[in-house]
């Protein structure tokens, strides 16, 4: 079995390989917190001890949601873009019980070499990041990273990718060799009820949480309005993350509807070029979601902690914002896993896309048409985790301003940040782009007859 592994890794480099770099930010959102609450449980300062477990909190929230997002999302991606090869496998005499147990063992391993890459990188980022945060509160005293860190770093990683591949890689030892050879997306009976089942549960998780806030509304005669108040600035900066879980929840049904919804507005005969390109982003709908997620959910909780504090900060007549090195501490970790998240998505595809391209370019497409294709295809996955993003945003400012409404003099008025995600979709889109054009100018001068062959 370690040999089959070691072959497979070598054989799919691109796909391991985006995947174990995905694991490692993940570690890395997971493992700085860590680092605070360990660092906080050696400090004899009280009032330092739980500031450190106050930033862990909010970090935990916001770069663990992520991490879980979009970490599943790429560990499904690579089990799937690798579906042929396991249908040889079996073609070859191998067991489904076999192929399950080899994928498993692939995740495993991506996930823990990404947990010790990500390691490292929380040794070296969590003093800079303590002591821009907390400035000279932090002087003299010894930011921790040790066993507790490790574990929670390392295990957390792995955790992830293989609980994000887990269902995949049971589907892979399941799925009918000729049918996975042919290229088709269908999943074994049952595989998705999981999924649904979380599509179910999760958004009726986040309706109990907006009606906890929008429940103030409803009490709007209580005597205690400023306990009311309180709660929901407590829970308020929660707001934009439960929302985005709850969108990723339903990906699988709210995903091709926005997409072809959206993308129905430029007509078919108006370019060629944007049709096969709308046609390719629907018909690989699993590609497209694992796209789309990662860069969904950086934009969406960057922009709604800025909504959230904004917004809650209009209700005390204030201009409440974050500062930079907040922002830059706080939500690194969502960040750094939406950009990176939707970059890996698109360079681990390019095995599967070049094969279709190469059929473009056989049927006599330009080689300007098939870049026109790759590059709308890539700004259409941006583009809908934008529409998304700001579905999110605008919904957490109305949310938490109706709830305060009853509850302070004149009301409040919601406070929509928009420029500072936009700024992120762009950078995720020049990213993407990137990742998408240059492998594609690359193998268009290889010739055509081994573009066909797939190697």
């Amino acid at each position: 079995m370690i040999r089959l592994v070691a072959a497979e890794a070598v054989a799919g480099l691109r796909t391991w390989a985006g995947l174990l770099l995905v694991a490692a930010v993940a570690a890395v959102a997971i493992g700085l917190p860590a680092s605070a609450l360990e660092t906080g449980a050696a400090v004899a300062d009280e009032v330092l001890a739980e500031s450190l477990s106050s930033i862990a909190a909010v970090m935990f929230v916001f770069g663990g949601l992520a991490a879980v997002a979009v970490t599943a999302s790429v560990s499904r991606l690579a089990v799937r873009l690798a579906r042929a090869d396991y249908a040889r496998w079996q073609l070859a005499g191998a067991t489904p019980g076999r192929v399950t147990a080899v994928v498993l063992v692939q995740l495993l391993v991506a996930g823990l070499l990404g947990g010790c890459a990500g390691l490292l990188a929380v040794r070296g980022l969590m003093s800079p990041s303590w002591h821009l945060l907390l400035g000279e509160d932090l002087d003299g005293v010894a930011v921790l990273a040790g066993a507790p860190t490790a574990i929670a770093s390392i295990a957390g990683a792995a955790a992830l990718v293989l609980l994000g591949g887990g269902a995949a890689a049971i589907a892979a030892g399941r799925v009918s060799p000729l049918a996975a050879l042919g290229g088709s997306e269908a999943e074994p009976r049952g595989a998705g009820a999981i999924r649904w089942a979380f599509a179910v549960l999760v958004p009726a998780g986040a309706a109990w949480f907006v009606h906890s806030i929008l429940a103030a509304r409803l009490r709007g005669g209580e005597p205690d309005p400023e306990g009311r108040l309180q709660l929901i600035f407590n829970i308020g900066p929660l707001l934009a993350p439960v929302l985005a879980t709850a969108v990723v929840a339903m990906a699988p049904l709210l995903y091709p509807l926005l997409l072809r919804a959206w993308t129905g507005i430029v007509p078919a005969r108006w370019s060629g070029s944007w049709m096969l390109a709308r046609h390719q982003a629907r018909y690989h709908l699993r590609r497209s979601t694992a796209a789309v997620t990662p860069l969904f959910v950086g934009a969406a909780m960057y922009g709604g902690l800025f909504t959230s504090v904004q917004t809650m900060g209009n209700a005390l007549d204030g201009d409440a914002n974050l500062a930079p090195n907040e922002v830059l501490v706080l939500l690194g970790g969502p960040v750094a896993l939406g950009v990176v998240g939707a970059a890996v998505v698109i360079f681990m595809s390019n095995r599967s896309s070049g094969r279709e391209q190469a059929l473009l370019d056989a049927a006599g497409a330009g080689r300007g048409m098939i870049v026109r294709i790759a590059a709308l295809q890539a700004s259409m996955h941006v583009a809908t985790a934008a529409l998304l993003a700001g579905g999110v945003i605008l919904a957490t400012g109305w949310i938490l301003a109706e709830g305060m409404r009853p509850l302070v003099p004149g009301g409040v008025a919601p406070s929509f940040e928009l420029l500072q995600p936009a700024l992120l979709v762009g950078l995720g889109l020049v990213l993407t782009l990137a990742a998408t054009v240059l492998p594609v100018l690359g193998r268009l001068r290889e010739p055509l007859a081994r573009r066909l062959a797939g190697e």
